[in-house]
């Protein structure tokens, strides 16, 4: 049987339809920095806070060898340049796969990592899990 957990989510809420989740208010307010649709919109945002229940799953951090590849302002390649990119990989209680997600939010320039734990929704949209690693 899958272990499950009730976790309290942080919901951000645009003009009364909720948007995305995290698990502190204060991640919730700082993940809307990294939302084009805050940009586009700023005003009628607020935080709903919900406690569900998600399964949990252990996750393992994995370092994989890309690219960083800049483009000019036509779309052609301007260079490449070698990268190692962490990524979290773990086995969905859903549907059964294995699922990733880069560990940071903002992976071009490598700030501001995912907490551990984190919860991440099934890729085939069958669930939250609750991921630790």
């Amino acid at each position: 049987m899958n272990e499950t957990r009730e976790i309290e989510f942080f919901w951000t809420v645009h003009h009364g339809k909720r948007w995305s989740f995290a698990l502190s208010e204060a991640n919730a307010l700082t993940g809307l920095t990294f939302d084009a649709a805050y940009d586009d919109d700023p005003t009628g945002w607020s935080v709903e806070r919900t406690a569900e229940f998600v399964s949990v799953a252990r996750g393992e951090l994995i370092e994989i060898d890309g690219e960083l590849i800049e483009l000019d302002d036509t779309g052609s390649v301007n260079s490449r340049k070698p990268r190692t990119l962490p990524h979290v990989f773990w086995y969905c209680l859903f549907c059964g796969e294995r699922h990733n997600v880069d560990l940071f939010r903002d992976p071009l320039h490598g700030t501001s990592p995912w907490p551990n734990p984190s919860v991440w929704h099934c890729e085939r949209g069958k669930g939250k899990v609750l991921i630790h690693w």
